[in-house]
């Protein structure tokens, strides 16, 4: 079995590898690829894992990400594809946002009932991305036992589906 790890980001993961080899027992094949565009498949590999490595997809990142796996499964080349969506509310994810503001509140003399939390996140997704957002926030405000905690959302000034005038 040859199986390589895909994920779509634009950041480099080489540090990635080498922390998954400990756990593992082998250094894993994982390249970083932008979400937007795949390109084709690992070359040598039997079987591709793709991880997207972002929170909020728009409805055309969606609909790109399962044409090029659909591609790839139909390639002819026999290659197994699995894909999996970011859960916000992964006892993971939760656990590294949680450690995250553990750490900026790391020195201060400041009680947790006396902090609040902000989580601001992109309006521009579907609904259901937006209650994962209310969800996240939700379970790092309980887990570090926070004063209280709210979501705020950013829209863009240019929506993604751009002005369109009707043609006569």
């Amino acid at each position: 079995m040859n199986p390589a790890f895909v994920i779509a980001t634009d950041r480099p993961v080489d540090a990635l590898a080498d922390a998954c080899a400990a756990i593992l027992g082998f250094t894993p094949r994982i390249m970083a690829r932008p979400l937007a565009d795949l390109g084709d498949p690992p070359p040598d590999a039997d079987e591709v894992f793709v991880i997207p490595a972002c929170f909020d997809f728009s409805v055309f990142e969606k609909e790109s990400l399962g044409r090029t796996l659909a591609e790839w499964r139909r390639s002819g080349q026999g290659i197994a594809v699995h894909a999996d969506s970011v859960d916000l509310g992964h006892p993971l994810v939760v656990q590294c946002f949680a450690d995250l503001v553990s750490s900026a509140l790391a020195g201060t003399q400041i009680p947790p009932q006396h902090i609040g939390l902000l989580l601001v996140a992109s309006g521009d997704g579907d609904s259901a991305s937006r209650a994962q957002s209310y969800r996240l926030m939700r379970l790092v405000w309980e887990q570090l036992g926070l004063g209280q905690a709210d979501v705020a959302f950013v829209r863009h000034t240019q929506p993604f589906l751009g002005d369109r005038k009707s043609v006569v």
